[in-house]
């Protein structure tokens, strides 16, 4: 729920709930992850005709050019419930390209919340001895109006 994204080679990895960001790189746990926006957010309940707060996943397109994506869709921040947040994860099969794009970013009391003042966006390696950092706790870093492309 934290828009953290962990990957493991097997079934063998061990999750993290953490909410508590970082910097990229960071070697203390969690490693091998995408921060998508890694941030402590709240996921709400249906109310006044809005749906629940979900994480969702979904497969397009066929082999050998498949994409797997994986949406947070209306989450608040924990300490400001008003502001709603849907975004979106997209791996590409193949080509090892990881795309982040932000579809609503609704600011709430804290406006500058809802656009990374408080969120890590990047990726890390398996060992947390490498990675590539888009942001750290800095306003403005993230939009509805751009995406975040990370290739190898």
């Amino acid at each position: 729920s934290n828009g953290l994204i962990q990957l493991w080679p097997n079934l063998m990895g061990a999750p993290t709930n953490s909410y508590g960001n970082v910097g990229i790189p960071n070697t203390e746990a969690p490693n091998r992850y995408i921060a998508a926006f890694w941030d402590d957010l709240f996921p709400l309940g249906a109310s006044m005709g809005m749906p629940a707060s979900s994480v969702l996943t979904r497969t397009l397109g066929a082999a050998p050019n498949r994409r797997f994506v994986i949406q947070w869709t209306g989450f608040s921040v924990f300490d400001d419930q008003t502001a709603r947040l849907t975004l979106q994860a997209k791996l590409f099969e193949g080509t090892n390209v990881i795309e982040l794009h932000y579809c609503t970013l609704t600011p709430g009391m804290m406006a500058t919340r809802t656009s990374g003042d408080s969120a890590t966006v990047g990726i890390e390696s398996p060992d947390g001895r490498a990675g590539l950092q888009h942001s750290f706790n800095r306003a403005n870093a993230v939009n509805t109006m751009n995406g975040i492309r990370f290739t190898p």
